[in-house]
């Protein structure tokens, strides 16, 4: 089972788009009145998005310890994104970004075409739940539905999906 453990572990946040970043920077000051205490003070004294070098990307900002500043953890140790809660209650609050919808799937662009390119990140975090996955017959892609819906739409997600019982079935 997922628990969310790309959120406290990791040497860069979660990639941004340019408008998810942006609307983290818009938003900083309300956040951080609604952030727990440690969290708000992080980003008191940093970016709210900053450039990561190595990722090529500008990221959530994270804790010394990697964990995400806009996570928490349920009393049973699974990770909670305060964006996506806030977001819930109040749809003006930035969202939690596209690509923790839809972690492990990583998207990049093919720079010949422009056509992204959806890769498993295979990271040994993930390998409990993936294992689970595998024994209830859920595929990666059915776990990553609500991002893939999000970024691409129901339709593309069910076609991606008849695509999968058509592959099945042979």
């Amino acid at each position: 089972m997922c628990k969310g453990a790309c959120c406290w572990k990791g040497d860069y946040g979660a990639p941004l788009s340019r408008t998810e970043a942006d609307a983290l920077v818009e938003h900083r000051d309300q956040l951080i009145e609604m952030l727990p205490d440690h969290s708000a003070e992080r980003l008191r004294r940093t970016e709210s998005a900053p450039y990561y070098k190595d990722m090529k990307s500008q990221g959530t900002q994270l804790h010394p310890d990697g964990a995400c500043v806009y996570m928490t953890r349920t009393p049973e140790g699974y990770a909670r994104c305060m964006l996506e809660t806030y977001h819930a209650e109040d749809e003006s609050i930035p969202d939690k970004p596209q690509s923790c919808y839809l972690y492990p799937i990583r998207v990049r662009q093919d720079l010949q075409n422009g056509l992204d390119i959806l890769e498993y990140d295979k990271w040994d975090i993930c390998d409990a739940a993936c294992a689970k996955g595998e024994r209830d017959g859920m595929p990666l892609y059915a776990f990553a539905r609500k991002g893939l819906e999000k970024k691409y739409g129901a339709a593309f997600y069910q076609e991606l999906h008849q695509h999968y019982l058509s592959w099945k079935d042979q």
